[in-house]
């Protein structure tokens, strides 16, 4: 499935690599997208690294779709696809944001993940930089994430200049069975990021797959 959006709904960026298409997600282009994303999603299951309920590799079911749609039609969560040359997605972020009283102005990063053949080429950092752009405009002044302990996604975070605060034993499942670490992470978007922190695009290469729910 190949879909566009007009130049003045598109926002361009050109990474270490293809031209960029980097689009806030409506719930209707959301829809017509699943196929595209769920087939991103199961790509990225063998590196997962956040809270994640399902088996390792199986599908989401539609209900969690469902549920995630209704939240971007309500404003709570922010989806941002990143689209190649050809119009094919090629990396996914989404940002759900608090619903608790005083807590308006926080988001957790839920997912993260980029096709595997398109790594290594700044996706990644170019996609969660749309997303805390989209997401400081909605009000948000602070993002939280994990990432699993000792993986490319925690260096990634790092890297980005997102502050790790602490490691949680048996935070997540690793593999079949098996419960590992997460490293938490957050990141004032009312501030600029620490000099050094933030590498060039060509220095942000690592692998990104970052899945939650």
């Amino acid at each position: 499935m190949s879909i566009r959006k007009s130049k003045k709904e598109r926002i361009k960026m050109k990474p270490a690599g293809p031209v960029l298409d980097l689009s806030p997600l409506t719930a209707s282009w959301i829809r017509s997208l699943l196929p595209e994303i769920t087939k991103l999603k199961m790509l990225a299951a063998g590196e997962r690294s956040t809270s994640v309920s399902l088996p390792m590799g199986s599908p989401t079911p539609l209900r969690v779709w469902n549920r995630l749609i209704l939240e971007v039609e309500l404003d709570q969560r922010l989806v941002v696809g990143a689209f190649d040359d050809n119009g094919s997605l090629v990396g996914v972020v989404t940002i759900r944001f608090s619903e608790c009283p005083g807590a308006s102005h926080r988001g957790e990063i839920h997912d993260l993940f980029v096709r595997p053949e398109a790594r290594n080429r700044g996706i990644g950092r170019a996609l969660l930089q749309c997303a805390e752009s989209e997401s400081q405009k909605r009000g948000c002044l602070l993002l939280i994430a994990d990432a699993r302990t000792g993986s490319a996604c925690e260096k990634f975070f790092k890297r980005q200049g997102h502050v790790p605060v602490g490691t949680i034993p048996i935070f997540e499942p690793y593999t079949e069975g098996e419960l590992g670490a997460s490293t938490l992470f957050h990141r004032r978007l009312d501030q600029p990021v620490t000099e050094g922190l933030r590498c060039s695009m060509a220095e942000s290469n690592s692998p990104v797959s970052e899945t939650r729910r």
